[in-house]
């Protein structure tokens, strides 16, 4: 990458900014809950301003110490050396500054306080106080993404998805909102114009937790269809003994077969069931190649192949292995 590709992608960011107003972090609130934040200050007198966060919605941010900030401008109508002007800047963005407070609104738990995000981490807060014998957590993640730093805040129950197709959990959220993770199940399904509807059966944590691997079925809205298929990992530290009472997991939604292209040019491939005709015009050069069965359900009549053989318009054969593994349940 060249010093003009670089200025070419940074430029775009830049010319999109307010002239002189530079945002280098980004807030984001999927907590289920309208979020209050605030530059938490070291002096009791001064109370940072607060914003609200919507749930589900961002807003850039910035750090400014209304002291340093104050010196900063008044500065300006004198004439000071280059050394100490510079220092003073240098004060102005200390680490010790970049401290959040926040509360979650309409919610009955106090602020938390004293959260840094000066660098790329993990945190998680608990709630105070305890209701009904639950503490409840509040997850900070903190990670640079585009030459800005992302601060998201949301519950410890997430669901990633890493198959090819948009997903929808009932409550419209990758992340569980806070007390619906322990106190609710959820419904999952692809997005609602493929037609497919909320798998039958409701998840609760503890279940996951209990039996961490399983297939999640979405019947097709047409009987006609087949039903989607996906297989539903629960990805969690098994040394953290609080698993066991409280959701700090990650449900990892990923297709129930995944094809790996370890060759040097494009493919093309169709999963198709046995008997299925289909129109295919090829590669230039190349025929398509033979069937090989990749699943089954009876392995002595049709076993699984491990290779497949393609032919060129010479009639040049060219033989491709095909490995088959189980993805380790732990990605």
């Amino acid at each position: 990458m060249t010093g003009t590709d670089i200025w070419g992608w940074e430029g775009k960011n830049v010319l999109h900014q307010k002239c002189g107003i530079v945002f280098p972090y980004l807030i984001k609130n999927p907590t289920g809950y309208p979020l209050k934040v605030s530059e938490e200050s070291e002096e009791k007198f001064h109370k940072g301003k607060e914003y609200l966060v919507e749930d589900s919605k961002s807003i850039p941010w910035r750090f400014e110490d209304w002291k340093l900030m104050r010196e900063v401008r008044v500065s300006k109508l004198f004439i000071c050396y280059e050394g100490e002007l510079t220092s003073l800047f240098q004060s102005v963005m200390s680490p010790t500054q970049s401290k959040l407070r926040i509360v979650l609104d309409r919610a009955r738990w106090e602020a938390v306080s004293g959260i840094s995000v000066v660098r790329e981490s993990v945190e998680v807060y608990p709630l105070c106080p305890s209701f009904d014998g639950v503490t409840h957590c509040l997850l900070c993640h903190a990670a640079i993404r585009d030459n800005v730093k992302e601060v998201i805040f949301w519950s410890t129950f997430q669901v990633p998805n890493n198959t090819s197709l948009p997903i929808e959990i009932s409550g419209g959220s990758c992340s569980v909102p806070i007390e619906a993770a322990y106190h609710q199940r959820i419904k999952i399904r692809p997005y609602s114009g493929f037609g497919f509807k909320w798998c039958k059966e409701a998840l609760a944590w503890k279940d996951l937790v209990k039996h961490p691997v399983r297939t999640i079925a979405c019947q097709s809205i047409n009987l006609e269809e087949p039903s989607q298929r996906l297989t539903a990992t629960t990805i969690y530290d098994k040394e953290d003994s609080s698993v066991r009472y409280y959701p700090k997991i990650n449900l990892r939604l990923r297709a129930s077969i995944e094809i790996e292209n370890l060759l040097l040019f494009h493919i093309q491939f169709y999963l198709l069931l046995l008997g299925v005709a289909f129109q295919d015009d090829g590669f230039v050069g190349l025929k398509h190649s033979q069937y090989a069965i990749v699943d089954t359900n009876n392995p002595e009549d049709f076993p699984v192949e491990n290779r497949l053989i393609m032919e060129d318009e010479d009639g040049l054969k060219i033989k491709l292995s095909l490995h088959f593994m189980r993805v380790p349940l732990c990605h």
